[in-house]
């Protein structure tokens, strides 16, 4: 069982380490296992069919499902998740990556259904990888919360220096079920990963409990390592922003390029250590084809939304050094029936894909935005 239920427990562990709940980091400890299983639930519903999800729904989340049902037909498309269709034929390996695991709440619970998995499959390799930052949290996760989880687990990183001041990472393994704790900052990790080369066979899902103040910073990092589906738990407010389709922002058009995002469960503020000051929702993601390319996408939503509820032309035209880059991007968007007239919070996220598909197809090359900005 999960040792750290117990809020007193949870602050006796970090005391006895030197540590403490360190709020300005954005660390809010999962204390409520109802919750927990709803978040593990979002995470396997990512899985294709051809899984055994191990995340069986109880009562509280079926009382969720009939919120998202009744929430879906006010806001339309985007709420309610479904799992991906799909077969595990074709996969070697499946890796789970979570971002600021902290003492392991949701790791215990994502553990068992992998554990689960790897006796399905016993020819894939089935790993999960953990990014903590704090070395105080990877201690007591690899002293306290993986042996309660499974005694069974072997280590198999080389012995020596276990102080996670200095220590950069372990490895545990059972059989083809493989735990990787990495002391690391999960940007610099995730950005030294996205330039190595993608495993085909490999189906990768990121999840985690994200801090609130870096979440679109972890968010569209992790969309860089072209996920098949992202479960992250972030405030509610921020995860409505995304999921809207009534008006659009930066963030809810570039996540629809590549992902289709869908609203997991909510979670009240009391199922936290310390509680935060908002509620938190479960935001889903599922890998779709991208509609162009993410970078000229940027330029185009950074120029275009540049100015507050101004028209499109004037945002342009404010943020475009070169005239004649700035006619080009008028004489383009006329052509595919674009008004830029328009503010950009009243186009559809395909309007968008269709522009910064039209200026690359007019030649304009992503360094050619970079250079025009105004600085």
């Amino acid at each position: 069982m999960y040792p750290f239920f117990s809020s007193s427990r949870l602050k006796k562990s970090l005391e006895s380490r030197g540590g403490a709940i360190l709020k300005s980091k954005g660390q809010n400890f999962l204390i409520d296992p109802n919750a927990v299983r709803l978040i593990a639930s979002g995470v396997f519903s990512l899985l294709p069919d051809s899984f055994s999800v191990p995340m069986q729904k109880d009562a509280k989340s079926a009382v969720i499902d009939q919120d998202l049902e009744a929430e879906a037909q006010e806001k339309g498309p985007g709420l309610g998740a479904k799992k991906l269709h799909g077969s595990a034929r074709g996969i070697e390996t499946l890796e789970f990556l979570e971002i600021g695991p902290g003492t392991g709440a949701l790791s215990f619970a994502i553990w068992d259904g992998l554990q689960e998995l790897a006796m399905q499959h016993s020819d894939m390799a089935i790993r999960w990888v953990g990014l903590e930052l704090d070395p105080v949290l990877c201690s007591i996760l690899s002293e306290e919360t993986i042996p309660a989880w499974n005694s069974g687990l072997e280590e198999i990183s080389e012995r020596g220096d276990q102080d996670w001041r200095t220590l950069a990472s372990k490895t545990w393994k059972k059989k083809n079920l493989e735990l990787t704790l990495h002391r690391t900052d999960a940007r610099n990790w995730i950005e030294h990963r996205k330039h190595s080369d993608p495993m085909e066979s490999c189906l990768r899902i990121i999840c985690g409990n994200l801090p609130y103040y870096i979440s679109t910073e972890l968010l569209l990092q992790s969309m860089d390592l072209r996920p098949d589906g992202c479960a992250f738990l972030v405030q509610k407010e921020y995860a409505l922003r995304i999921l809207e389709t009534r008006k659009s922002s930066s963030i809810s058009v570039f996540v629809r390029n590549q992902m289709k995002p869908e609203k997991g469960a909510s979670i009240a503020k009391g199922c936290f250590l310390p509680p935060p000051s908002v509620e938190s929702t479960v935001l889903i993601m599922r890998k779709i084809a991208m509609q162009c390319h993410p970078e000229l996408l940027e330029q185009v939503l950074r120029k275009s939304f540049s100015g507050k509820r101004k028209t499109m032309r004037n945002s342009w035209k404010n943020s475009m050094a070169n005239s004649e880059v700035l006619e080009l991007w008028n004489e383009v968007a006329s052509t595919i029936g674009l008004d830029p007239g328009r503010r950009a919070e009243d186009l559809q996220p395909d309007e968008f894909f269709a522009l910064a598909n039209a200026l690359e197809n007019a030649g304009v090359s992503r360094e050619t935005h970079r250079e025009n900005d105004k600085r």
